[in-house]
């Protein structure tokens, strides 16, 4: 430009640009194509519904990864939301009583991820923490059921220095009383 742009002018025309460039992307969208995968997401999460047990490693800041167990619930609620509620057992005593509990706030599915914002609240044993599961869906074998049997993938706590991977089955595990 042969002039400098400053202030608020200058973000009235970055946003102006920005709102412009997405206006073009949107009256270029194929809305059959969002339908679609309206439906799709539909299925998937009836298919997700249940009860599902979890494997995961905790890392620690030393390398050592401590094993966890804990089951979770996937329900399609009223609003045909996905809602999934979890706890966890301590993994000095994977036989005991849970210790630990979280819930999923936000969740979003394409045909074969599942990205899960959760939130474990302040209780007399831990802090309030909000963390990203990022889970890849595998199928059955038998294709007549159509239902997702695992999800493997990896767990993060937002603002801390802990992550490990996880992965989920069917559940089997008869403490799963969520």
């Amino acid at each position: 430009f042969p002039f400098k742009i400053a202030g608020p002018i200058a973000g009235y025309i970055v946003i102006l640009w920005t709102g412009f460039g997405f206006f073009k992307k949107l009256t270029k969208l194929d809305y059959r194509q969002v339908i679609e995968n309206h439906k799709k997401e539909e299925k998937i999460k009836h298919h997700l519904s249940g009860k599902w047990d979890y494997e995961s490693s905790v890392v620690e800041n030393n390398g050592n990864k401590l094993p966890n167990k804990g089951c979770a619930s996937f329900q399609v609620s009223e609003k045909n939301k996905l809602e999934i509620t979890g706890n966890w057992f301590p993994s000095n005593n994977p036989e005991g009583n849970p210790v630990g509990h979280w819930e999923a706030e936000r969740v979003i599915i394409d045909d074969k991820k599942l990205i899960m914002l959760y939130k474990v609240p302040k209780s007399e044993h831990f802090e309030e923490t909000t963390g990203v599961v990022n889970l890849i869906m595998e199928g059955e074998k038998n294709k007549k059921r159509n239902k997702v049997a695992t999800m493997k993938g990896y767990w993060t706590v937002l603002g801390r220095d802990m992550s490990g991977t996880v992965v989920y089955t069917r559940a089997k595990d008869k403490r799963c009383k969520i």
